[in-house]
């Protein structure tokens, strides 16, 4: 058996009551620390809802959802361009779902659309209150305001990378907005 210089216990000693001490600290696990897994809502009531959002924007509070006869604004941006800035909600997008693909058309049906767009990989925000909403899409619309205070349809489909895809239209009112 070897010997130990003195210091050495000391050591032994000190290593053993960090031990000990960690060993007290470390969490009991409860029931409360079992995390479900996510369940979408049955199709009956998965929600999937479009609208706009104010510009730079990503609170859900801020989303206003359009219906058939909603007034939608559209605005000049930073560059000089007119713009809905678009905006969905859907309740039925597990966590983890962080990136869809969007793809927006702005215009009178059946005819050349005022704007078009499609965008890969757009970020979805959880909302804190059941759903995930896709922010600040700015679809940019022709530049000769044809489409002042006209009813147009708008249409906005979502589709997850495994496939998963949201679509809805709605006849809206376009009113040009000057932000100050």
């Amino acid at each position: 058996m070897t010997a130990m210089s003195p210091g050495s216990h000391h050591c032994v000693y000190l290593l053993s009551l960090l031990s000990l001490w960690i060993g007290a600290c470390s969490p009991s696990h409860t029931d409360e620390d079992v995390v479900e897994p996510w369940v979408a809502p049955p199709p009956e009531l998965q929600v999937y809802e479009i609208g706009y959002n104010e510009a730079g924007k990503t609170a859900a509070h801020t989303f206003t959802m359009v219906e058939t006869g909603s007034v939608a604004p559209i605005v000049k941006g930073t560059q000089g361009a007119w713009m809905l800035v678009i905006a969905a909600r859907c309740n039925a997008l597990p966590p983890g779902k962080n990136r869809v693909t969007v793809e927006a058309e702005l215009g009178p049906p059946g005819e050349t659309p005022y704007g078009k767009l499609k965008y890969k990989r757009r970020p979805v925000l959880d909302g804190g209150d059941g759903f995930r909403y896709l922010m600040n899409v700015f679809l940019v619309v022709s530049n000769n305001e044809e489409w002042d205070e006209q009813e147009t349809a708008l249409t906005v489909s979502i589709e997850t990378e495994d496939g998963q895809k949201f679509e809805q239209t709605q006849m809206i009112h376009l009113r040009k907005q000057m932000i100050e």
